[in-house]
C-alpha cells in the first residue's frame, strides 16, 4: 500500500501549479544560466575557461571587488540612517508624519534608473545646481560620478528597506523592558546602545540583506553614473552584447558567479 496518497482537489492544483511556474520561471533559466558558463562556445564542450579567464585578469575581477565595496558601503550608511529616522519616527512625535513615511516609501518604489537620471539633472556637470552653485558663488560641486555618486544614489534608495523594518520591530517593543531600563539609570544613548539595538538586531540584518541584493544586482544606477567605475552588472550587460563569439557563455560565467556569491550571503545571514 502506498504511504503517499494524492488527493486532487483545488490546493493540490494550485500547489503543482505553482511548482510548474516556479520550475519554468527559476530553475529552469538558472540551470541555463551555469550550463551556459561551463560551456564551450564553438564546441560545447565542458570547459572552466570562463572562469579561469575571469580570475586571471584584473579587469574582470576588479569589477567584482568594485560591486562588493559599493554594496558594503551602502548597506552600512543604509543601516545607520534608516535606523535613525526609525527611531526618531517611532517613538517621537513629529509633525507631517504620514506625508513623510509616504515621501520615504515613494523613494523605495521607483525604478532604479530614475534616481540615478533625477541625480543627473540636479546635480551633473550641467545639472540645475551645479550651475545655480557656480553662477551666484562660483562653488564646483562635488561630481555625483563615479564610486561616490553610487553610493550616494543607491543609499537614498534603498535605506528604506532598513527603515521599515526598524520602524516595525520598534513598533512591537515591549515599552516595559524601557520602562526598566530607565528605572535603573539607563537612559538616553546607553538606553539606545544596551536595550533597543539588541532588540532590533536580527530585524535589522533582514533588512541590510535586502539592501546588500538590491545594491549588489542594481544595473541602472553604476550604468547611467558609474563612468569607468565597474561593476559587476554592468559588465556583464557589456560582455553579453559584445559582438566576439563566445562572450554570452563569457557573460553567463560571470552571472553564475554573482548567484553563488549572494547565494552564500544569503546562507550566512541566515
Amino acid at each position: 500500500m502506498s504511504r503517499f496518497n494524492l488527493r486532487w482537489d483545488f490546493w493540490t492544483g494550485i500547489t503543482l501549479l505553482s511548482i510548474a511556474v516556479f520550475s519554468l520561471f527559476l530553475i529552469y533559466p538558472l540551470f541555463s544560466l551555469f550550463a551556459s558558463a561551463f560551456q564551450d562556445a564553438v564546441t560545447g564542450e565542458f570547459t572552466l575557461a570562463h572562469f579561469s579567464h575571469f580570475f586571471e585578469r584584473k579587469y574582470y575581477y576588479q569589477s567584482m571587488i568594485n560591486s562588493f565595496s559599493v554594496t558594503a558601503c551602502v548597506t552600512v550608511l543604509a543601516i545607520v540612517i534608516g535606523t535613525a529616522l526609525a527611531y526618531f519616527m517611532t517613538l517621537y512625535r513629529i509633525r507631517f508624519k504620514s506625508a513623510l513615511e509616504i515621501c520615504i516609501i515613494i523613494s523605495l518604489l521607483s525604478p532604479p534608473f530614475i534616481g540615478a537620471y533625477s541625480w543627473i539633472l540636479i546635480g551633473g556637470r550641467s545639472g540645475i545646481l551645479t550651475q545655480w552653485l557656480q553662477e551666484t558663488f562660483q562653488y564646483e560641486f562635488p561630481s555625483i560620478y563615479g564610486f561616490s555618486g553610487i553610493l550616494l544614489v543607491l543609499t537614498l534608495k534603498l535605506y528604506p528597506f532598513i527603515y521599515l523594518y526598524a520602524a516595525g520591530a520598534m513598533k512591537n517593543i515591549d515599552s516595559a523592558l524601557i520602562e526598566a531600563a530607565e528605572s535603573l539609570g539607563c537612559s538616553g544613548v546607553r538606553k539606545v546602545v544596551t536595550v533597543i539595538v539588541p532588540l532590533i538586531t536580527p530585524t535589522i540584518l533582514a533588512g541590510a540583506l535586502m539592501v546588500f541584493m538590491n545594491a549588489m544586482a542594481d544595473f541602472g544606477t553604476p550604468m547611467l553614473i558609474g563612468e569607468g567605475f565597474n561593476v559587476m552588472p554592468v559588465m556583464i550587460y557589456s560582455e553579453f552584447i559584445n559582438e566576439v563569439g563566445d562572450q554570452a557563455n563569457f557573460a553567463a560565467a560571470m552571472a553564475a558567479i554573482m548567484v553563488v556569491i549572494t547565494s552564500t550571503i544569503f546562507l550566512l545571514q541566515k
